[in-house]
């Protein structure tokens, strides 16, 4: 906000209201099921397993590490990706290979000795490398180790830990993580998390997991060491003037993944701890609602006519990546009509007291009730083409009476109906 802006909401005398700050295999999980691999608990090869790779060796391999996401009482997704030219740095594969045969181990103990499961799956150039298994068949509240392996190179051994049983009286023990901004930022967070050491049971993401602009210099430095590079990207600065970048295409939003994941004090948090993990706005646009934007406040930039800000193509880009790089359990189809591609809303029950109800607060919500574009005195919009008085600071009376109107949505109706009937029936 700037000083014109800043006195002009002073002068309306309004109210704070707020505001967001600001998973692989494309032919994989379809109809629900949630990862490209099952790992049961029979029908692995007795073969022995090899030494674990160097830290060197694995980073260059597996530079996003590894991660595992929702577990339940019987299952747990676990995730990695291969990186090419990596793998050809070390000898073990080609920079232009489109596969990746990917052997997992999944034991009871950190040495590997005690296998409950393992097979081999395969990382895709058109997901990019990333892997996922679902691994079915487990014990309740029982600490698993796992591993993944191509071409001799392994990643480090990481841990997870499936969620206790529905009537197992006994108290859960979680992190809770948003907004994770890397430009010119340090995650010390999650160092701080680490140092801690805690027994968690796993570690609830509430979204931005990644910000889709690389240039905003309104909260994002251009120095340091954390940047980010966008194969693409696209100008949503309003003088055009290249000042701020944002993720646009597949390879944009997979590029804000890859980099983030590379941080070493995230990628050992998902190492030791499960993720549960939801979206905000910024995994696709600021503010964002179903497909729109708001990036232009309703005004073309290049034209200066009336923009909605819709692109869908862009939200199905961020809505692929996301499952791409997420441990998540959830619904995706590559080849369905937004908003019918992926499906984010669940719930995962913890033992007698804990029910966690993750809903998708963006994809079926309605516009903001008040437009961006023209001036509206009445609830304290004195600024065209601006998010004061739209998005961020409104006059509470006039903004109530605008609501009971237009009667907005922030779940959309199927989801709502879940939701309510889902916390209706739990007994936790």
């Amino acid at each position: 906000m700037n000083r014109r802006e800043f006195l002009l909401s002073l002068i309306a005398s309004v109210a704070t209201t707020t505001v967001a700050c600001g998973s692989d295999n494309p032919d994989g999980p379809k109809n629900g099921d949630a990862g490209g691999s099952d790992a049961g608990t029979d029908g692995f090869s007795d073969k022995p397993v090899s030494k674990t790779s160097s830290p060197d060796d694995s980073d260059r391999v597996f530079p996003q590490g590894l991660a595992s996401g929702d577990p339940r009482e019987d299952r747990v997704i676990l995730w990695t990706r291969v990186e090419a030219a990596g793998a050809a740095d070390a000898g073990v594969g080609s920079a232009t290979a489109t596969t990746f045969d990917v052997e997992y181990i999944i034991a009871t103990d950190e040495a590997l000795t005690q296998i409950v499961g393992r097979g081999t799956t395969t990382a895709k150039s058109d997901g990019d490398f990333t892997v996922r298994v679902l691994a079915t068949g487990l014990t309740a509240a029982t600490r698993y180790y796992y591993r993944f392996e191509t071409s001799g190179i392994t990643t480090r051994v990481a841990r997870t830990k499936t969620a206790p049983k529905a009537d197992a009286d006994v108290a859960m023990s979680f992190a809770v993580a948003s907004c994770q901004d890397f430009i010119g930022r340090n995650y010390h967070a999650y160092r701080a998390l680490l140092e801690e050491n805690a027994d968690l049971d796993f570690v609830l993401h509430l979204g931005d997991y990644v910000y889709e602009t690389v240039n905003d210099n309104r909260f994002q430095s251009a120095g340091g060491e954390h940047q980010i590079v966008l194969p693409d990207g696209i100008d949503i600065s309003a003088k055009q003037d290249k000042s701020r970048i944002a993720a646009s295409s597949l390879e944009d939003y997979r590029a804000l993944y890859k980099t983030i994941r590379s941080d070493a004090h995230l990628k050992e948090v998902h190492r030791l701890y499960p993720f549960v993990t939801t979206w905000d706005d910024h995994e696709f646009a600021n503010d964002c609602w179903q497909d729109h934007t708001t990036d232009f406040d309703e005004k073309d930039p290049k034209t200066g006519k009336f923009t909605d800000g819709q692109n869908t193509t862009r939200r199905q880009n961020a809505n692929r990546a996301w499952f791409e790089y997420q441990p998540a359990d959830v619904k995706f189809d590559a080849a369905a009509t937004f908003p019918n591609d992926i499906t984010i809303y669940r719930a995962l029950r913890f033992g007698k007291h804990v029910e966690l109800f993750m809903t998708d607060q963006r994809m079926y919500r309605a516009d903001h009730v008040v437009p961006e574009g023209p001036i509206n005195l009445s609830v304290g919009k004195f600024l065209a083409n601006s998010e004061i008085g739209s998005r961020m600071i409104v006059s509470k009376s006039g903004f109530d009476k605008l609501e009971a109107t237009k009667k907005p949505t922030l779940l959309g109706p199927t989801q709502k109906a879940w939701f309510v009937d889902a916390v209706k029936k739990s007994n936790a």
